[in-house]
């Protein structure tokens, strides 16, 4: 009786909040035009939004080196202090250092997500079904509806992808490596946390009429084993590719003794290399749950749009730091993301 109490409670706070799918668009593209306003003026960039080694000082580098570099950091320091945009008692808040190691966290929140709204998705659960009742559509509605509906088939397969990829993070954060000083603001570590757990939904709210419609109870949402399209059969492969690329990627950064230029094949021409891969995941995932006759699922391009900013503008720090420890000529032929492009 109390866990049904509390169902009907969120039921009635759910029914109030705005459109689900409206509300996580707008979310994914208000962040992303916070980090392209915050790009633009370095000083903004480097208060709020710069992580990981590109805060801190090496040891592997000279000691005259290291003395001006924190020397500059200081100036630095003192130069973005001068543009907060909060006030005092929140611009500590929001940059308040967390360990970056802290990133476990993201991935560990991936995979509860993933394990929560596979058993919302397979049992119609009250959460789910409360905001997926947001989004004012029923697959019955009429036959428009149904064409802009994702599949069942889409739906599992792409929560089945969303679960490999966030399990697959989590061992690779899980590996030991060298012990670092690293951080990252606490606004950051919270846009990280929201962002995996609203991707969560993002990845099955383009098909709540679906999921909504009654089905056989011998089938699992009405799920056919056939041959896959050949689009889902080209997202797949893509995503694979890119997923072995990025752990490829992330095992070199891993197994480096200090922070040198990565001599593998894969930095030899981009800076990010495993950026360009998430990048990539991103874009399959969008791709493979376009409902109907739809190219893309709007819903999750806007989370492909905010993991191409976020990762563009860490990328844009990792070419300027690179530069500043080793040297604008060691750099100057790579491409920071995208090849050809950025």
């Amino acid at each position: 009786m109390e866990q049904e109490s509390s169902f009907s409670m969120f039921s009635r706070v759910a029914e109030q909040l705005p459109n689900t799918k409206s509300f996580i668009r707008t979310y994914f593209l208000v962040i992303s035009v916070i980090i392209l306003v915050g790009c633009i003026d370095p000083r903004l960039k480097a208060r709020y939004m710069n992580y990981g080694p590109r805060t801190t000082t090496s040891n592997s580098i000279s000691k005259e080196k290291q003395d001006d570099l924190c020397s500059k950091q200081r100036q630095s320091q003192t130069q973005n202090e001068s543009v907060s945009l909060f006030p005092k008692w929140l611009d500590r808040l929001i940059t308040y250092p967390v360990p970056h190691a802290w990133f476990l966290h993201f991935y560990i929140l991936a995979i509860l997500s993933s394990l929560f709204w596979g058993i919302q998705i397979t049992t119609q659960g009250q959460v789910l079904r409360s905001l997926a009742g947001n989004n004012g559509k029923s697959k019955t509605t009429n036959e428009k509806d149904i064409e802009l509906t994702m599949s069942a088939n889409q739906i599992v397969l792409v929560w089945i992808l969303m679960t490999i990829q966030g399990t697959r993070r989590l061992l690779e954060c899980l590996t030991p490596s060298k012990p670092s000083s690293s951080k990252m603001g606490t606004s950051l570590y919270l846009v990280g946390m929201l962002f995996y757990g609203f991707e969560g939904v993002a990845i099955w709210i383009e098909g709540a009429p679906e999921i909504l419609s009654p089905h056989d109870n011998a089938s699992l949402l009405g799920i056919d084993i056939s041959a896959p399209s050949a689009r889902t059969m080209l997202c797949i492969v893509v995503f694979a590719i890119a997923s072995i690329l990025q752990n490829t990627a992330h095992r070199h950064l891993f197994s480096l003794p200090k922070y040198t230029l990565p001599p593998h094949p894969l930095f030899r021409k981009l800076i990010c290399p495993h950026y360009t891969a998430e990048c990539v995941i991103y874009a399959s995932l969008a791709v493979l749950a376009a409902p109907g006759d739809e190219w893309i699922n709007m819903t999750m391009a806007t989370v492909f749009i905010f993991v191409l900013v976020n990762l563009g503008a860490s990328a844009e720090s990792a070419r300027t730091w690179s530069c500043e420890k080793f040297g604008k000529e060691k750099v100057k032929n790579k491409w920071r993301m995208i090849p050809f492009v950025f």
